[in-house]
């Protein structure tokens, strides 16, 4: 798995980025903005990622190529919430891994809570929903007007 993660990553940049890194903050956004960190995040599921994650942490040799890929998959599961992210994420700082408390609450901090009202001119009626909960989908009906609408808010 290592391998075909190899094949996803600009490995070049990422060593570059893990090497200057002299804060966690600094290391969880600039991976975050790298565009190979962002289209694993988008091509592998979760159980791959976290699958991968737990593989990395298990090699001997830590050099700074197989920290950089650890912390690009922990970068590439920043960009999901899920309850089986949202548990690994509460558990990294038991992994060993460096910086990773603060990495964990920095995921924290990128779940923004969001309220966002639904509200139509004939009923004055709001529905509020807390996009921090497990499923951040609602569906709203609209009484009378036979109209069903179904929201996905994403952070």
């Amino acid at each position: 798995m290592i391998t075909e993660l190899d094949r996803h990553l600009d490995m070049e940049a990422l060593r570059e980025t893990f090497l200057f890194a002299n804060t966690p903050s600094f290391l969880y956004k600039r991976f975050r903005s790298d565009s190979s960190v962002q289209n694993l995040a988008s091509s592998w599921p979760a159980e791959k990622l976290i699958s991968c994650f737990q593989e990395l942490m298990r090699e001997k040799n830590l050099d700074a190529d197989t920290a950089a890929k650890t912390y690009a998959v922990v970068a590439a599961l920043s960009f999901n919430d899920t309850p089986e992210i949202r548990a690994f994420f509460e558990n990294l700082p038991n992994t060993g891994l460096l910086w990773a408390r603060e990495l964990a609450q920095l995921y924290k901090g990128t779940l923004r809570q969001e309220v966002r009202y639904v509200q139509t001119p004939r009923y004055r009626n709001s529905s509020l929903v807390d996009t921090s909960a497990e499923s951040p989908t609602t569906t709203v009906t609209i009484p009378n007007a036979g109209t069903t609408m179904t929201a996905v808010f994403t952070k």
